[in-house]
């Protein structure tokens, strides 16, 4: 039976895919999970506006992003943290809580997948850390600076 997913499906396709399966996996698991619905020439049309009005979406998203992370390239963002008199510190600096850090002073979300980092930051010194997103790529340097005791 021929199917247009409404979801991603694990081993099928992804969401909008046409794709024939068993009749009864159609009937008995896609269907009436709402996963998926049964092809016709009205459902293929719809499914084409979405899939572009998606990928619009999509593309809009891209440019924005690719966008901020010009304006944050090479700028310097301030970290309050504590550390040890080694300078040591006492919680190591993640991909997620850079991502944290940087999407708080930037005013946008970053991914935590798109934070780039050899290791993770255990010592107060200035690090760059790398974003990336596609082809544009921004270096930010972190600042570490005493938090109260």
């Amino acid at each position: 039976m021929k199917v247009v997913l409404l979801q991603d499906v694990r081993k099928v396709g992804k969401k909008y895919d046409v794709v024939n399966v068993a009749d009864g996996y159609a009937r008995n698991q896609l269907i009436p999970l709402k996963l998926a619905t049964q092809a016709s020439p009205e459902i293929l049309a719809k499914i084409k506006n979405e899939r572009s009005l998606a990928s619009m979406e999509d593309e809009n998203r891209s440019n924005i992003l690719s966008n901020s992370l010009a304006k944050i390239n090479g700028t310097t963002v301030i970290v309050l943290a504590r550390w040890s008199e080694q300078g040591s510190l006492y919680e190591k600096m993640t991909e997620t809580k850079v991502a944290e850090i940087i999407s708080k002073s930037a005013g946008f979300d970053v991914d935590v997948h798109n934070i780039k980092m050899e290791n993770h930051i255990k010592i107060a010194e200035d690090t760059v850390v790398k974003i990336k997103h596609g082809e544009n790529i921004a270096e930010i340097t972190l600042h570490f600076e005493k938090q109260g005791s």
